[in-house]
């Protein structure tokens, strides 16, 4: 797998403190491999519930059965609401390539519309289903899409973690840095900071993580959207790993007849 929020297997701060750098001789690049290659398994497949709150304490909470499973070093994922009813049976089906310079294909499936819609270009950089992330944080991001710097190693939450600090080697990136906290027992990003060139946009945040089947799983975590001041928490349950499943689901061509 690639980098990423892994939100699909995919999930109060205490003050972070610097400390010795030990472990400094990993590069910034070495560390984020660490999390790409961090093992989860041939095949996920979670419950997740997505909760979202305005600044005035208004929540919408919505509920997704989400599938993925890995085509050699590619993932398939294949995310379909199940309730509220507005958006039951709307499905979200990605395709993340390890090809570094393959764009990866992503489609919206709006059964209300009767509509597929492909998810491209400045599209990524709209919010997913009215959320703090973005269709692109929804997908993985290739090592070395990105340089990266080790800036240190810091104490978060009682788990030590390195921090690197990533900016994009492409045009017109979507951020103009991301500052990443990896947990070193885990390989976990377990916190990371989105900037654009006027500061600070958004804090995603892991409030609890743990072993399912031998893999480590974020199960509770959250994306704070600082500039709207709108937060996104997702749940991950029923979590589970190497499963039976038919990759024929993970086919644009079988949208229009996802079941929720």
């Amino acid at each position: 797998m690639r980098y990423g929020w892994m939100v699909l297997g995919v999930f109060m701060l205490a003050l972070p403190f610097r400390v010795q750098a030990e472990g400094a001789e990993l590069t910034g690049r070495e560390v984020m491999v660490r999390v790409d290659e961090r093992p989860n398994g041939d095949n996920r497949s979670a419950i997740l519930t997505m909760t979202l709150e305005d600044s005035r304490g208004g929540r919408r909470v919505r509920e997704m059965r989400s599938r993925s499973m890995d085509e050699g070093r590619d993932v398939r994922t294949l995310m379909v609401f199940l309730q509220p009813g507005d958006v039951r049976g709307t499905a979200f089906l990605s395709y993340d390539y390890h090809e570094l310079d393959k764009e990866d294909d992503k489609w919206l499936w709006m059964p209300a519309l009767r509509r597929i819609r492909r998810i491209s270009g400045a599209a990524r950089r709209e919010r997913f289903m009215g959320s703090d992330f973005s269709y692109d944080d929804m997908g993985k991001r290739h090592v070395d899409q990105d340089t990266h710097i080790l800036e240190g190693v810091e104490e978060l939450d009682g788990f030590v973690c390195w921090v690197v600090l990533s900016r994009s080697v492409g045009e017109d990136p979507a951020y103009e840095k991301v500052r990443y906290w990896v947990r070193k027992d885990a390989d976990l990003v377990v916190k990371a900071e989105y900037y654009d060139r006027d500061g600070l946009l958004k804090v995603f945040r892991v409030r609890k993580a743990e072993k399912v089947q031998g893999f480590w799983t974020v199960l509770h975590s959250e994306m704070n959207d600082t500039v709207r001041r709108h937060r996104t928490i997702m749940e991950n349950r029923e979590t589970s790993y190497d499963t039976d499943m038919d990759p024929e689901i993970f086919s644009p061509a079988r949208l229009r007849q996802v079941q929720p």
